[in-house]
């Protein structure tokens, strides 16, 4: 299972967001709907490996209350240690 951080950028006025994660862009198969967030960040675990996943935000309160933000994607991927060698000096 894989770990990530997804971060928004702030609304003028929103009191909270909402946020919903799918593994399909039409949002059908939902893993993540959260509502009421109060931050710009929102922690997901438990995501597989290699799979592609489309997420979008909404605020409440502000100018564009209740409109979804455009859909953003990412994949989930493991580095291999070989890469990590290069990547972190000791």
């Amino acid at each position: 299972d894989t770990t990530v951080t997804i971060k928004w950028n702030t609304v003028d006025g929103a009191t909270s967001y909402n946020a919903q994660i799918s593994s399909d862009i039409s949002f059908n198969n939902l893993i993540i709907d959260s509502i009421n967030i109060q931050s710009d960040t929102l922690y997901v675990d438990g995501l597989d490996k290699n799979q592609t996943y489309y997420w979008r935000i909404s605020a409440n309160g502000g100018s564009s209350s209740g409109i979804w933000g455009p859909i953003r994607k990412f994949k989930c991927f493991i580095r291999h240690r070989s890469s990590m060698k290069n990547y972190y000096k000791q």
